[in-house]
C-alpha cells in the first residue's frame, strides 16, 4: 500500500524545489539577502513537506481511487489493475484502494483458470504459502455428524465464513451468486494476491487484490 504515496511525495519534491528556487533567486525583489532567504526558505520546506504532501495527496485520490469501468485491463490508468487482472476479462469493474481493488468482470472459466495457474508460477519463488496447502481439502463433517446436535451450528458457521469473505464485495451491492465458486489465487509473503470467485451462470469473475 505504500506505493500510493510516491507519486505525492515525487509531485512534492518537485513543487519544494521548484518553490525554494524561486524563493531565493528573488530575494532581493523582496528585499531579502539570498542567504537569508535560503535559510528561511529551508525552514520552511521542512515544516512544510508533510502538509504538502498529504495537500498533493487528497487531491489525486478521487482521480486515483473509487469506482472505474473499463473494457478491458489493459486500458486501465493504474498498472497495479493492468498487471492483476486476466486480459481475457471484459466488461470490467472496479472499487480501486491505496492497497488494493475488488473487481468483477465477464471471463470464461478456462480463461480465469489459465490465468491462475500463471500466476502461480510467476509468483512461486516467494509464495506465502504452497498450492498444494490450499488445495488440500478440509475436514468436514460426515452425514450422521451433520444430524447431529452440532451440525446445524457448524452449518451456520460455514454460513457466516462465506458471507464475511464476500463481505467486501457486498458493499459494492454486488449479491453473491448462488453458485459462486471460490478460487484461491497465489499470495506473496508480503500479502500481496488475490482471491476469485467464479460464477458459471452469469459467465463472471469476482477478483479481491492486494498489493503494496
Amino acid at each position: 500500500m505504500f506505493w500510493a504515496a510516491i507519486l505525492p511525495f515525487q509531485i512534492t519534491c518537485v513543487l519544494i524545489v521548484v518553490g525554494y528556487t524561486a524563493f531565493v533567486i528573488w530575494a532581493p525583489k523582496w528585499k531579502m539577502k539570498r542567504g537569508h532567504a535560503a535559510a528561511t526558505g529551508l525552514g520552511l520546506a521542512v515544516v512544510g513537506f508533510i502538509p504538502l504532501c498529504l495537500g498533493v495527496g487528497t487531491l489525486l485520490d478521487p482521480f486515483r481511487f473509487g469506482e472505474f469501468h473499463y473494457e478491458t485491463a489493459a486500458k486501465a490508468n493504474d498498472y497495479h489493475v493492468r498487471r492483476s487482472i486476466p486480459e481475457a476479462a471484459r466488461d470490467i469493474t472496479i472499487y480501486q484502494k491505496a492497497g488494493g481493488f475488488e473487481a468483477q468482470y465477464s471471463i470464461s472459466r478456462a480463461d480465469l483458470e489459465e490465468w491462475i495457474d500463471a500466476e502461480w508460477k510467476y509468483m512461486a519463488s516467494y509464495l506465502a504459502i504452497e498450492r498444494e496447502e490450499l488445495d488440500a481439502p478440509a475436514p468436514e463433517p460426515t452425514p450422521e455428524e451433520l444430524a447431529g446436535p452440532g451440525g446445524e451450528q457448524w452449518l451456520k458457521y460455514q454460513a457466516e465464513i462465506r458471507a464475511l469473505s464476500w463481505s467486501r464485495f457486498s458493499d459494492h451491492g454486488w449479491p453473491m451468486p448462488a453458485d459462486a465458486v471460490e478460487i484461491q489465487g497465489a499470495h506473496a509473503r508480503n500479502g500481496a494476491g488475490s482471491t476469485y470467485y467464479y460464477s458459471e451462470s452469469e459467465g463472471r469473475a469476482y477478483q479481491r487484490a492486494g498489493y503494496w
